[in-house]
């Protein structure tokens, strides 16, 4: 009947399994470069915190169609030991290809869900995928240790185009990942770690501490190396790339508190792909700072600033050159945001600007305004957001995270001239029937002389979700 569906059954505390789930999981292991499903936050408000809390074995509740596992997974404590292993087989939707010397294979997996036309429909459930892996952790003293594997087969191989940028990506129907983690401490340093390697023995390494150098003053320091052989389906390390190769980077975050309510903190990182990247024809470089200001007048009235710098280089042709040549690309952005509660009223008002200089200045300009409104003793809750966005082009556009129905999550990007709005309500009809609903409309105008605008675009969700068994 429908074009997804999603169940789980989870059992806790059964003899020495501390955890057993059959059905949709999700798997999220060390520090992303073997095996982490699901949303992971890297470069982010947070500047000092760079380490990954994994979460080993959790059911998936989400609504998406990708980054999940679907069969059994155990994860159990044998004395010293930790156990944890699954083991999967799900079909997913790929977009498939055909010719004589492959016969049919698939180039990629899809992740939006969408079956509107014949295309569409016909990459539905078009590959299975079988996935099984452990996970072995023993913690000695204040340290940590663990083992982790991950094994993938598909039923048709991935095959990747012939683009130079791409010549050491895998291709196959089977592909395996372990590697050795570490985490601890060390009176007030946390230390963490991951080494791994892939079938074809090529190395990712990402090694950090964290530590509080008094009670106002907290630092932190990652190193990633992830060779351009690497390759994890199921990715999500630290990084600048997406895909965890072809990087050699050095993070270095500052967090200092001057009083309770006045706190500074900046980041620099610097980072090197060895290897070519789509739109960069040779091995480039670049970095990326950032220093953030928050004030908090009470406990529910704060105002943050956030000024970032980042420079990156890509490929551009110059005349009737044959070659192209590295251009240096330098990015400014300021945010500034304020938030405060009014009795059950929460306010989050921001302003992002961005200025793109590549040869010639973009801006980009993004507003908005968010109301959440929780009524004491009341079984609803509603929010709405208003934003007004105008840039110069796409490379100028700007992200913002919004909320949605419990188990998804979206970042909106806004490129162009325009408005958006939506609207968010939470009904608890019962103690265990609750329901969702989401409505958003977004607005482009065409670039004339009289801002014409086109058909607007709108989009309603609704969840309705039924809890068995006592909360």
């Amino acid at each position: 009947i429908f074009f997804f569906n999603s169940c789980s059954l989870g059992f806790k505390n059964y003899k020495k399994c501390r955890q057993i789930i059959i059905g949709d999981f999700q798997i999220q292991l060390a520090q992303g470069l073997v095996m982490w499903q699901g949303m992971s936050l890297g470069k982010s408000s947070d500047i000092v915190i760079v380490k990954k809390q994994e979460q080993g074995l959790k059911s998936y509740h989400g609504m998406t169609e990708n980054g999940y596992f679907r069969g059994v997974a155990v994860d159990c404590q044998l004395k010293k030991i930790k156990l944890l292993t699954w083991v999967s087989y799900d079909a997913k939707d790929a977009s498939m290809h055909n010719d004589s010397i492959h016969g049919n294979y698939f180039t990629s997996i899809l992740s939006d869900g969408l079956h509107r036309n014949s295309l569409e429909i016909s990459n539905k459930n078009s590959i299975m995928e079988f996935s099984s892996g452990m996970q072995w952790s023993v913690k000695i003293n204040q340290t940590q240790l663990a083992y982790n594997t991950a094994l993938l087969i598909y039923s048709h191989p991935i095959i990747i185009s012939d683009k130079c940028y791409q010549l050491f990506y895998n291709s196959g129907n089977s592909f395996f990942n372990h590697s050795i983690s570490y985490s601890g401490t060390k009176r007030n340093i946390n230390y963490f770690g991951e080494c791994a390697l892939n079938e074809r023995n090529n190395p990712a390494i990402v090694n950090g501490i964290i530590s509080s150098l008094d009670k106002n003053l907290s630092v932190s320091l990652l190193h990633r190396y992830y060779s351009k052989g690497y390759s994890s389906l199921y990715r999500n390390a630290f990084s600048e790339n997406t895909t965890n190769n072809n990087e050699h980077g050095l993070y270095l975050g500052i967090n200092y508190s001057y009083s309770k309510k006045i706190s500074v903190s900046s980041y620099y990182d610097l980072y090197h792909f060895p290897w070519l990247k789509y739109g960069v024809d040779a091995p480039s470089s670049g970095m990326d700072a950032a220093f953030q200001f928050n004030i908090l007048f009470n406990k529910t009235t704060n105002i943050g600033l956030r000024v970032q710098h980042q420079e990156k280089e890509k490929s551009i042709t110059i005349g009737d050159m044959p070659q192209s040549v590295l251009q240096k690309i330098s990015q400014n952005s300021i945010r500034l945001q304020f938030q405060a509660s009014v009795d059950r009223i929460q306010l989050t008002s921001r302003i992002d600007f961005t200025r793109l200089n590549q040869g010639s200045s973009e801006l980009g300009i993004l507003c908005y305004l968010d109301v959440t409104y929780k009524p004491y003793l009341k079984p609803y809750s509603f929010s709405i957001r208003a934003s007004l966005f105008n840039s110069d082009s796409y490379d100028a556009r700007l992200y913002a995270y919004q909320s949605d129905l419990p188990g998804t999550y979206s970042f909106a990007s806004f490129s162009g001239q325009g408005e958006a709005i939506y609207w968010m309500l939470h009904y608890r009809i019962t103690s265990k029937l609750n329901l969702w609903t989401k409505i958003s409309r977004s607005l482009t105008f065409t670039q004339n002389a009289d801002f014409k605008s086109t058909v607007p675009i709108y989009e309603a969700k609704v969840q309705l979700t039924y809890r068995f068994g006592e909360r």
